[in-house]
């Protein structure tokens, strides 16, 4: 089984619905759209931690449905297709991460956004350039 379609499932009562504070899924299928939806029914949401995601296009869904996770602090995505874009818009859309974890992600020529306040920053296996990071 997967978690596609789960966004919908919490959409149909009223949101907030959740109380989790912390997420962790691995390998289960859950699509992008679904997975902003499952962080608008939690507003309470300090972290999250996907691996093996596959949530290319992230950047698009975001700027369709605008979540909003105030308390949101550490994110981490390893193996999950994320591109420029997608990281791009994730560190505007969530002003209060302030530590981000990216693994096996394609990032060449990404510029970090004005602005973002983070104290902790990892990128392993991005395809990052030196140009990338001076």
């Amino acid at each position: 089984g997967t978690l596609d379609g789960v966004g919908a499932c919490l959409l149909a009562g009223n949101m907030p619905c959740l109380g989790l504070r912390q997420i962790r899924l691995r390998s289960t299928g859950i699509a992008p759209e679904d997975f902003v939806r499952l962080i608008m029914c939690c507003p309470q949401l300090t972290g999250f931690d996907l691996n093996a995601e596959s949530l290319r296009g992230l950047a698009q869904i975001i700027q369709e449905l605008d979540p909003r996770a105030p308390e949101l602090r550490v994110s981490d995505f390893t193996e999950c297709a994320l591109e420029v874009a997608d990281v791009t818009l994730l560190l505007r859309q969530f002003p209060t991460l302030r530590s981000v974890h990216l693994q096996g992600c394609d990032l060449s020529g990404l510029r970090i956004p004005p602005g973002v306040q983070l104290a902790s920053l990892a990128m392993v296996d991005c395809g990052l350039s030196r140009l990338d990071v001076v």
